[in-house]
């Protein structure tokens, strides 16, 4: 893929996470999430494709990223949802030291535009999980705040990882069988870059209140009805 393939592409991610983010809804931010998981599918099959044909193709690099965490949200709760984002686009992570209190230092290992889309759709995610954990628990009116949040963070996560392993599902039906192995053996290179990993384990208290709510706000996206795909469907061909 040249040079101008791979612009555009992150491009398209690109203006699909702004729309997102410009909607303000969990719907638009999911859909927007699969769309761009859409997007880079096709792009690892493509750059599969040049590999056998022995033409140049980009290659794993290793980029290091900060992540600050907030009295809303520890850069914990943050990591765990950009490795989410990063394993559904062939890319792995690795949390290395804490800088500042509040900030982690983590370590990605994909090629330039896997990264890249990564760091777009977790950005994106990240705005949505957060704004929406704190309209609800405002509302929740609960003394136990911080349990609150640990569980709607564990909830969103885990929506938003099983409907990245759905779209992805789908995805493999409709090309053939051949595209999970096309995906493990990118993912594998990009695991094969990593030194030794370093787990995140941090044990948090979390309420089960919080938690409901976050399992919502990770399954309220009708991927089917959103405005993102009805505006803009242009952007995904």
């Amino acid at each position: 893929m040249t040079e101008e393939a791979r612009n555009k592409l992150i491009e398209r991610v690109q203006k699909l996470t702004k729309l997102a983010e410009a909607g303000g809804t969990e719907e638009e931010a999911t859909l927007a999430a699969e769309k761009a998981q859409e997007l880079m599918l096709k792009y690892a099959i493509a750059e599969h494709d040049l590999e056998a044909a022995g033409k140049p193709v980009e290659q794993v690099i290793e980029d290091v990223w900060h992540i600050d965490g907030t009295a809303y949200g520890s850069w914990i709760e943050k990591y765990r949802l950009l490795d989410i984002v990063a394993e559904h686009n062939s890319v792995k992570t690795l949390f290395m030291t804490l800088g500042r209190k509040q900030t982690g230092t983590v370590k990605l290992y994909g090629t330039p535009s896997d990264i890249e889309v990564t760091k777009l759709v977790f950005t994106m995610l990240e705005l949505q999980m957060v704004s929406t954990m704190i309209k609800e628990l405002r509302a929740s009116k609960t003394s136990k705040k911080a349990q609150f949040r640990n569980g709607f963070y564990l909830g969103f996560r885990r929506r938003v990882e099983h409907r990245l392993y759905l779209a992805q599902q789908k995805f493999e039906e409709k090309t053939g069988p051949g595209t999970e192995l096309v995906l493990a053996s990118r993912l594998q290179k990009a695991e094969d870059a990593m030194p030794a990993a370093k787990e995140v384990n941090k044990q948090v208290k979390a309420g089960y209140a919080g938690y409901v709510k976050g399992q919502a706000a990770g399954d309220s996206a009708d991927l089917g009805q959103a405005r993102v795909q009805n505006e803009k469907q242009e952007i995904t061909g």
